[in-house]
């Protein structure tokens, strides 16, 4: 039987609940689904969401995925451990693998933004036209089984542990129940995939049917034998100047082999060298020892000399010779391998980059010459396209996000307007204006951080003096830390040094700071600004605040394009910007050659940011 939301016939209304941190969307999605019938409670973090899904026990529950507090994968999986609701995540978020993981922790349908309205509510009737297992089915799951001190029912789906309840969700229930219904049996993975997911997941080979038996690896084929046919006038064996050939190919294409071929060539040349010195050298020498020693010598005397000597010398090069290149061939090959060996392990790891797998590394040699610094200096390279790679990639989900919520807030309103659901009056004119005004702001963050990435800044340095800078952030800021009863306070050091700077631009990076701290700071806090000087000639400013804290590894990333601290990305008009002020401060920083970087200790434990200029040099 199909479950309506109609009240006809004295039938309660299905209750729906609604999750997402975008009140415009919250507002346009309930009166839809009020319109067909039901009745709806909204929630805007994920944890206010798991406490109504408990309380109100909504039949179906519309969630999206990046939410404060408690994002939407998580508050699905509480959820699902008491909860058999019908959960449709509607998110901006488009990615593969977010989808299968929303629909692996138990979400039934998954919808991208920007949305149709009309197909979200036909998906809804769709999956209450899908009820859930009856009371008489679920009676018959069977009695309740008890393991030793695991008690589990399989009619009210519960599991027990020594007296306490055991949250689990769906898919754990069901593959604890398939291994409790034969304890002590061991069950295939086919056998639990029929039990759990249905045999429609299990490929089965038709019977009769012989398994398809995969081809011989080419590689251990024996190649074909060419013939030779020596009557053939231009037929040549198969082992001739192709041989040769390939021989000098690989030479050419091998790094080592041209090290060996050169230390070859070196030892060749100076045997050569030391052959025709010897044989122009030594008679001379010999017949002048000869004739100190013996005096005039008879010409048959001299003649068997003059033939010893030249055997001698023939034997003693001819040794020695083709004992060197014994030698050198057998340390050429060592030093070759060795001089090879890491650049070759640097070869293959720049093709994996190049075909964009940055997890590649190369092991750095010892010895800390060449070789060592270009492996640890290509490691390095590669960890920061890595980086680079994993920021752009967030970067993009991020701009998506940004774009998709507006335009489905626009889109369903306009919808919505055409369905009658929203009357065209004055009430819908500032939501389509502050949407309007979100995706303004954003084309304008993306012009700012371009041009102060590429450093684009039309920069008019002066000398300056510190204090009257940050005398005149405080003064500016004192107004709306006033409205939130946030304390600003200020503690400059005497005799600072001038800095040589842009009075706007530095302006512009206090107020940036003073605006993120006060953001991140709860009424009845503080914060202070300081100025002192530093050894080495240098100006340090720090703003430091007693709120919310940044965890330790985001103290690098918050200077990144788009990223937020708080991940689900909630949009609040006039209550800060898309995540690219500090990327901008940090730009305009460097570019008056100076650095900045953030600390903290932990959340709740405020932050603390610290810029270093250098000071002016010279009147």
């Amino acid at each position: 039987m199909d479950r309506h939301p109609d009240t006809a016939g004295g039938q309660a209304p299905l209750r729906a609940l609604v999750v997402d941190d975008e009140p415009p969307l919250v507002g346009l999605v309930t009166r839809y689904l009020e319109r067909e019938g039901f009745q709806v409670r909204a929630a805007g973090d994920g944890l206010q969401a798991v406490e109504l899904a408990r309380t109100f026990e909504p039949e179906v529950i519309v969630l999206d995925l990046m939410l404060p507090r408690l994002d939407g994968i998580e508050a699905c999986r509480q959820i699902r451990t008491f909860s058999d609701a019908y959960v449709v995540m509607l998110t901006a978020r488009t990615e593969e693998v977010d989808k299968l993981v929303g629909l692996g922790v138990g979400a039934d349908d998954y919808l991208t933004k920007p949305f149709s309205p009309r197909e979200l509510v036909a998906r809804i009737r769709a999956m209450l036209r899908r009820p859930r297992a009856a009371p008489a089915e679920q009676a018959e799951a069977g009695p309740v089984r008890r393991l030793g001190e695991l008690v589990i029912d399989p009619a009210a789906r519960e599991v027990h542990l020594r007296g306490r309840p055991v949250e689990l969700t769906r898919l754990e229930f069901d593959l604890l129940e398939a291994l409790s219904e034969r304890p002590r049996v061991v069950l295939s993975r086919r056998q639990l995939l029929e039990r759990v997911w249905g045999s429609r997941l299990v490929r089965r080979r038709p019977s009769g049917r012989r398994a398809h038996r995969q081809p011989a690896p080419k590689t251990r084929r024996r190649p074909p034998t060419t013939t030779p046919h020596p009557h053939h006038p231009r037929s040549r064996l198969p082992h001739g100047r192709c041989q040769v050939s390939m021989l000098a190919g690989r030479v050419r294409g091998s790094l080592g082999a041209k090290l060996l071929l050169a230390q070859m060539l070196v030892v060749i040349a100076g045997s050569l060298t030391l052959a025709v010195v010897a044989l122009a050298v030594a008679p001379g020498v010999f017949h002048t020892h000869v004739r100190m020693a013996l005096g005039v010598v008879p010409p048959e005397t001299a003649r068997h000399l003059d033939e010893g000597l030249a055997k001698a010398i023939t034997v003693a090069l001819g040794t020695g010779t083709g004992v060197a290149v014994a030698t050198a061939l057998g340390v050429s090959f060592l030093l070759a391998r060795r001089i090879t060996s890491p650049i070759r392990s640097l070869d293959h790891a720049a093709g994996r980059v190049a075909r964009g797998r940055y997890t590649a590394r190369v092991p750095v040699p010892a010895g800390g010459d060449e070789l060592a610094r270009l492996a640890a200096a290509f490691n390095t390279m590669a960890e920061a396209l890595e980086a680079s790679e994993q920021r752009r990639t967030e970067l993009l989900a991020d701009l998506a996000h940004e774009l998709r919520t507006p335009l489905a807030t626009i889109d369903g309103y306009l919808e919505g307007v055409a369905d009658g659901v929203i009357a065209l009056d004055d009430a819908i004119l500032p939501v389509l204006q502050t949407e309007t005004a979100r995706l303004r702001r954003l084309v304008d963050d993306l012009s700012a951080v371009s041009r102060a990435e590429e450093r684009q800044f039309d920069l008019h340095p002066v000398r300056c003096d510190p204090d009257k800078l940050l005398t005149t952030a405080v003064q500016a800021g004192q107004a709306a830390y006033a409205a939130k009863k946030v304390t600003l306070t200020r503690r400059i050091d005497r005799h600072l040094p001038q800095v040589t700077v842009d009075p706007d631009r530095i302006g512009e990076v206090l107020a940036n700071l003073l605006g993120n701290a006060l953001r991140h700071t709860p009424s009845g806090g503080s914060v202070e600004v300081a100025a002192t000087t530093i050894p080495g000639g240098y100006l340090r400013i720090t703003v430091s605040d007693t709120g919310e804290g940044i965890p330790a590894g985001q103290l690098k990333q918050i200077f990144e394009r788009f990223y937020r601290v708080d991940r689900a990305r909630t949009y609040i008009p006039g209550a800060g910007g898309s995540g690219i002020g500090l990327t901008i401060t940090r730009a305009i920083v460097q570019a008056h050659g100076g650095s900045i970087h953030a600390e903290s200790h932990g959340p709740g434990h405020g932050a603390r940011f610290v810029i270093t200029l250098p000071a002016a040099r010279g009147r």
